[in-house]
């Protein structure tokens, strides 16, 4: 059976116009129910603005909820950098389990708890705890009426002139009455992009990227060396859940494509041992993406291991999705699912078992996990799509050096922080090709930095990109889609509407303008959003927004150092690097003290 969201597709494609709607006005319209999306609705309510999402399947959240891979790739200061609103995320998810759930001693044991124990991820859990958790978020707004979210929901037409996009109208499926429609017509004052694929941003008109751009272009080390190739994408991926059933045969009928796929050796473990093998040189397999791991628990409803599939052997990257006409698209997605599937029924009958023999007929495929009726998730994890020709455009260069700093480059227009400890590039449509070698660690990413101007449109507008879709090439994508620096970008879009409709001014105007553009990142510190890298702070400390905004103004304490070290005793280059706010500190003063002396001083206001 078809994913909800392409049946929906096909119901609008063929069902009768809707009958016309009375056009209603919002300030901040985001179109897409991707990752991004939640942060954005959460941070333009908070700054007192009226916001609609228009999502097509049933559930937003994109990454964490409808593409199923709510195993988030976070890098290893997570637990404690983070912005507040991501934090709260992972609180609420916790909070599913810890609260809903009895856990056994281990897990009552581990200090930041991970349903899964996933060796990938430090919070592997289910699509439907995110859910819930992202709901809970935005209770507050929904309740007040500052939030209206429309799941089932397909943007049909754009009027839109110089990237001003002036009325979006949508098609509403009833998820009760699939046969019933409701039309909406929204005047938004500003449009956040948060959409699976950009889609958006081609019925916008916005000026964009996509594929691989040559080095030629960008100077980047690692990008092609040929010509450019739009189709050069990343592939995705069709996630699916699993449960091992001990004892039990749950095989699936083979897929139509299953035997073209197996010729082509699209499936292995790639060394790894399925489960935990003594000596072995790799984690096990299964624990990779594990959702829900039952030796943490001590309850009847979670009996054994819950897994999400998103490995190579599932990766599609045979044909462009992004390109393709909506037909070709419905192609494509079948054929990523049978890839999917086909891997499902590889595992049960072919994969080598550790203890020798074939096949683990005991994975059963769990549909309700993925909220399907045919176990794949409502959509496909995206890696890469549209990206805005921006204003500011982050390059490989810009991420990882050979120099002894410690951060990558600085921007001094940054709405937010990001890093992952390699910028992860899976195979694209179209290779075998001849890219360049790339050396062991030189796709390694220091902690890096999102300047506002990928934010915003080269050719200025009121559209603003809100997740993977923000100016970044595709090698730079690497590093910029995964989850929290997603998050991030969302978070960072929506206070910029709500700035913008505040102070009368445009995206481009606070861009260009220093002291708007402080003002602005002096919002965000202060609404919980780190745009500098300090390791040893988060949004909770009292030193918090006095030393972030002090190293916008004169960059890090120690440049070689990730750490602020807020009880350091001040030292006589710390007082010349910080000028006028060390003025009259005691000599007993600390680095702590410092960041305080600024914010008092109107650095934060």
């Amino acid at each position: 059976m078809k994913p909800f969201y392409l049946i929906l597709l096909a119901l609008l494609a063929g069902t009768s116009p809707s009958p016309a709607a009375d056009p209603f006005e919002v300030d901040v319209l985001i179109v897409g129910g991707g990752t991004g999306s939640v942060p954005a609705a959460l941070a333009a309510t908070r700054n007192g603005r009226s916001v609609v999402i228009l999502e097509e399947t049933p559930w937003i959240g994109g990454q964490l909820t409808s593409q199923g891979l709510s195993c988030p790739d976070e890098h290893g200061q997570i637990e404690t950098v983070s912005t507040s609103s991501y934090s709260a995320y992972r609180r609420l998810v916790r909070d599913y389990y810890t609260l809903g759930y009895r856990l056994s001693e281990a897990g009552r044991d581990q200090k930041f708890f991970n349903p899964g124990d996933a060796w990938v991820s430090r919070l592997a859990h289910e699509p439907r705890a995110a859910l819930a958790a992202i709901n809970q978020l935005l209770r507050p707004a929904t309740d007040a009426g500052t939030l209206r979210v429309y799941t089932n929901t397909v943007v049909t037409r754009v009027t839109a002139s110089a990237g001003v996009v002036s009325e979006v109208t949508a098609e509403r499926v009833i998820a009760t009455d699939p046969l019933t429609k409701e039309l909406l017509v929204i005047r938004p004052r500003y449009v956040i992009e948060a959409t699976l694929l950009g889609d958006f941003l081609e019925m916008a008109g916005v000026p964009f990227s996509v594929g691989l751009e040559s080095q030629a272009q960008t100077g980047e080390p690692h990008a092609y060396p040929g010509e450019p190739d739009p189709r050069g994408v990343q592939g995705f991926t069709q996630c699916f859940a699993v449960e091992f059933r001990p004892g039990e045969s749950h095989v699936i009928a083979k897929p139509a494509m299953y035997e073209s796929f197996l010729k082509q050796k699209r499936y292995s473990l790639n060394g790894f041992p399925f489960f935990s093998v003594p000596g072995a040189k790799n984690p096990p397999f299964w624990t990779y993406r594990r959702m829900i791991s039952t030796a943490l628990f001590d309850d009847a409803r979670l009996p054994n291991d819950v897994v999400v599939m998103n490995w190579g052997s599932n990766d599609y990257h045979d044909r462009d999705l992004i390109g393709a006409t909506p037909a070709e698209r419905l192609e494509i997605l079948d054929e990523a699912k049978q890839l999917s599937l086909g891997f499902l029924y590889w595992l049960q009958t072919e994969c080598p078992r550790d203890e020798g023999g074939k096949g683990y007929p005991e994975l059963m495929l769990r549909p309700d996990v993925m909220g399907t009726t045919d176990g794949v998730a409502m959509m496909p994890y995206i890696r890469e799509s549209r990206r805005i020709k921006a204003r500011t455009t982050v390059v490989e260069q810009d991420l990882h050096n050979t120099s002894p700093l410690v951060r990558a480059r600085l921007f001094d227009d940054s709405v937010g922080i990001g890093e992952y400890y390699v910028i992860d590039l899976h195979q694209i449509v179209g290779e075998p090709r001849p890219l360049t070698v790339r050396p062991k660690g030189a796709f390694t990413a220091k902690p890096f930095q999102i300047p506002l101007g990928a934010l915003i449109p080269a050719g200025g507008g009121n559209v603003l990109a809100g997740q993977k879709n923000l100016g970044v090439t595709h090698v730079a994508n690497g590093a910029y889609r995964m989850h929290p620096t997603e998050w991030n970008t969302g978070e960072a879009a929506g206070t910029l509407a709500a700035f913008c409709l505040e102070n009368s001014v445009t995206p481009t105007e606070v861009h260009q303008s220093k002291p708007l553009t402080r003002q602005l990142q002096k919002r965000l510190v202060k609404q919980g959003v780190p745009i500098f890298w300090y390791a040893d702070l988060n949004p909770a400390t009292p030193e918090f927004a006095g030393a972030q905004m002090l190293a916008m103004e004169q960059g890090p304490i120690n440049p070689k150092s990730i750490s602020f070290s807020a009880g350091a005793k001040l030292t006589p280059a710390d007082r010349n690097l910080l000028g006028p706010q060390a003025k009259d500190l005691p000599t007993t003063a600390t680095r702590r003290d410092a960041a305080k002396k600024f914010e008092e001083m109107g650095g934060v206001k």
